[in-house]
């Protein structure tokens, strides 16, 4: 009879899983972890243990409802605090969840959990991760979850590749810090590779087919930020967010920031909107958080047909009475030969707030009928010192912009795959993004 590793301590000790090799396990019956069930609980007001899994090999294994490789959780009920998880330096593939319609992480489920008080950090670093399938976070869920004040959720210098979301978000990574009426934790995405993930799905699903990640305060509470930095993230699929989908929330006070520096990010597909970054925050009415974007490469991304934003997809916005939205600027980004219906490099809604551009490059963005930049909406514009040909509106503020070649040291380009009428069946053959010694946009 196939088994996970299974390991609960009910009064809320600390869990290390270091060096085995597991394979070929099963979850019983709906349940959950196929390879690894770990659980640290305690139901009074204490804080429960910490979970660490660490320099393992989790292959082959399967389970009905979440944690096909890992299911690694810390939880306290009903005001204590829960412990952190790590989960670091694993080989984790080719493992799956299947049989449950919301079944999640099909490498690794960590979660931190508290019903009514606090969680700790969930941190996941290091591994390797591959091959996994589920419904949804094909590769990697990670959760803090603390009504009265969640814990930061840490997924760095990662490899991720070729995993699967069936019907669900999040193909590679799915972090969440969740609050109630506390502010909510930080997300830092930082460092990762993620090739050649996926994700679908019907509906209000099938967001980031490489990350997906989010802050949110369900009714008060200030929105925490979510960063991403210093990844590559190339060739994965999504309906909507097809490198990246980032967003917080905050419904009655000050959202989250969404920050993305020094990311490269190319050759990502969607079957709808934002090719490559989709980018929201949100709130009612408070202020809804920054977007800011800076040092990123950009390039080679396409949405599905009659949609918009082929390298990013950008919006801040107040839904409610008396909300406002958060400023986006953008700073020393190189966003090139993405593709879309309209906008095919930056596609910003404005809701009475404002967009700067600063010192980036954005060209050659225009197929078939779009633009370099699309601007949608009430606001102030701002642009000085970039590089671009295509724009459908006209700034507010503006100087020292130019329209010239760049010169890059290889601009990329797109293969049409022997079908030229086609466009949506191309691929990407990437670049060198580079400026050649003679680039006018050298000290310019």
């Amino acid at each position: 009879v196939r088994r996970p590793l299974t390991l609960i301590s009910y009064g809320g000790g600390n869990i290390t899983v270091d060096g085995f090799t597991i394979r070929k396990g099963k979850s019983p019956s709906t349940g959950d972890g196929g390879g690894l069930y770990l659980i640290s609980s305690t139901s009074e007001s204490t804080q429960s243990g910490d979970i660490t899994v660490t320099n393992n090999i989790i292959v082959s294994n399967a389970a009905e409802k979440n944690g096909g490789g890992i299911y690694a959780k810390s939880q306290s009920n009903p005001n204590g605090t829960a412990g952190s998880v790590t989960i670091s330096n694993n080989t984790i593939t080719n493992n799956q969840v299947f049989g449950q319609p919301y079944a999640s992480g099909g490498g690794v489920y960590a979660e931190s959990y508290s019903s009514s008080g606090s969680s700790g950090d969930v941190i996941v670093t290091d591994n390797t991760v591959a091959g996994n399938t589920s419904t949804y976070a094909g590769g990697i869920w990670a959760l803090s979850y603390g009504p009265v004040g969640p814990g930061n959720v840490t997924v760095t210098d990662n490899f991720i590749e070729g995993n699967t979301a069936t019907g669900g978000n999040a193909g590679g990574i799915y972090a969440n810090s969740h609050s109630v009426t506390a502010d909510s934790g930080t997300v830092t995405i930082s460092r990762n590779t993620l090739i050649d993930n996926s994700t679908s799905g019907g509906n209000n699903l099938g967001k980031g087919g490489g990350v997906y990640a989010e802050t949110n305060c369900a009714t008060s509470g200030n929105g925490g930020a979510v960063l991403l930095s210093e990844n590559i993230i190339s060739g994965n699929n999504a309906r909507v967010g097809g490198g990246v989908y980032a967003e917080t929330v905050s419904f009655t006070q000050t959202g989250g920031v969404v920050r993305l520096y020094n990311n490269t990010i190319t050759g990502n597909t969607t079957e709808r909107a934002a090719g490559g970054i989709w980018a929201l925050t949100l709130t009612s009415s408070g202020t809804a958080g920054n977007i800011i974007l800076a040092n990123n490469i950009i390039a080679g991304n396409r949405t599905g047909d009659f949609f918009n934003g082929g390298g990013a997809w950008l919006r801040s916005w107040a839904f409610g009475t008396g909300g406002a939205a958060g400023t986006m600027t953008f700073t020393n980004n190189t966003v090139t030969a993405n593709r879309a219906y309209v906008a095919d490099g930056f596609y910003v809604l404005l809701e009475n707030n404002a967009a700067r551009f600063y010192n980036n490059v954005i060209r050659d963005n225009r197929y078939p009928t779009g633009g370099d930049i699309n601007i949608s909406g009430t606001g102030t514009t701002s642009a000085y010192n970039n590089n671009y040909a295509y724009i459908l509106f006209s700034w507010t503020n503006s100087g020292n912009n130019i329209n010239i070649d760049p010169k890059f040291k290889n601009p990329g380009a797109w293969n049409d795959n022997s079908t030229p009428s086609n466009p949506f069946d191309d691929t990407w053959l990437g670049g060198d993004f580079h400026l050649r010694p003679d680039s006018p946009c050298i000290d310019a």
